[in-house]
């Protein structure tokens, strides 16, 4: 059913669902920022409108969602066709994020991209305040998702994800981080 009504649209939308099914929630600024389209909001109340699985999230219809499995298959669909693109479209969703205030997500979408870069610069910039709000296994995840040569070259970085783990009480995993600290 979803394949058939998104076959039944039309292309320039039929792209803009391809495209910002890059991102767990959207709104109009976010949507032209990766798509490179002017005419984000408005394309989202028409989806709405029309009832084209797409969930607002506020009362102000400000943030939207697309309906889970949508979601899905707008992402299977877009690594199919348009999978070259989508750290472009990471790229561009990381740095909306950054500008607009967003770290957490920005982080995301930087790693998605393979923004090394820029992930390590909203790390060092982030971590921190993150574990000190408990977040730990989110900076856990970024860890993970960091190549370890972009851990090794940057003191903040080790600095915080060796607070990860001792926050977490995991005082082995700790250890690689501090001693690294002490040959950077």
């Amino acid at each position: 059913l979803m394949e058939e009504v998104l076959s039944q649209q039309p292309e320039d939308i039929q792209q803009f669902l391809l495209q910002t099914s890059v991102l767990d929630r959207l709104n109009g600024d976010l949507c032209n920022a990766v798509t490179g389209r002017d005419d984000g909001h408005t394309l989202l109340e028409q989806l709405l409108s029309a009832n084209l699985f797409l969930i607002s999230l506020d009362d102000d219809q400000h943030w939207y969602r697309y309906h889970h499995l949508f979601a899905d298959l707008l992402r299977d669909l877009r690594v199919k066709h348009c999978g070259d693109s989508t750290a472009d479209l990471h790229q561009r969703a990381a740095q909306w994020y950054a500008e607009s205030g967003m770290p957490h997500e920005a982080i995301q979408h930087a790693l998605e991209a393979r923004d090394y870069p820029l992930a390590v610069q909203l790390l060092e910039d982030n971590a921190m305040d993150t574990i000190m709000q408990w977040h730990t296994k989110l900076v856990t995840s970024w860890m993970e998702a960091l190549p370890p040569e972009w851990i090794s070259q940057n003191p903040k970085v080790n600095f915080a994800f060796a607070w990860a783990h001792l926050f977490r009480g995991d005082f082995s995993q700790a250890a690689p981080y501090l001693h690294r600290l002490e040959t950077i």
